[in-house]
């Protein structure tokens, strides 16, 4: 009976799958993009409210490409695969990452984050700068650790 029963949810999880395919991140951006009202206020209940332009002023990060600089940023996020980043980036994060290429763009844009800093020093790919542009991507750059950088990005937000 257990099999029976495993096998049955495996079915329909391979069903949601070929059901939804590829529109499963929009989906995904359309639940940020509805909620993301109730997170501005959680924030500013918390009375932790950043922009990304707060950003500019810190010595350590240089800005590659100003994107939209009101956008707010709700909280550090670290992560190098882009898959993992795709579904558990939130939105508004200040995504921190030694990815430097047009996939990281197009995570961000999905998934609605405020900004990438490329941390450790890493150099962006020439297409990139570009893409960034006509997509309104802020970027940053660092030569911070990873977890220095978005260490740095939680003190700020959070006092």
């Amino acid at each position: 009976m257990r099999l029976a029963t495993s096998r049955a949810s495996s079915l329909s999880d391979r069903s949601l799958s070929q059901q939804f395919g590829s529109k499963l991140p929009l989906l995904a951006f359309a639940y940020r993009t509805k909620h993301k009202a109730s997170f501005q206020q959680e924030a500013l209940r918390k009375g932790s409210y950043m922009t990304v332009n707060g950003l500019k002023n810190i010595p350590e990060f240089s800005i590659i490409n100003e994107g939209d600089m009101d956008k707010e940023i709700t909280v550090p996020f670290c992560c190098d695969l882009l898959s993992v980043a795709m579904s558990k980036a939130p939105a508004g994060a200040a995504w921190v990452t030694i990815m430097g290429n047009v996939n990281a763009l197009a995570v961000s844009s999905l998934t609605d984050c405020a900004c990438i800093i490329l941390a450790e020093g890493t150099a962006i790919e020439p297409n990139v700068l570009s893409k960034a542009k006509i997509q309104e991507i802020t970027l940053f750059k660092t030569d911070l650790p990873i977890f220095d950088a978005a260490l740095k990005v939680y003190n700020l937000i959070n006092g």
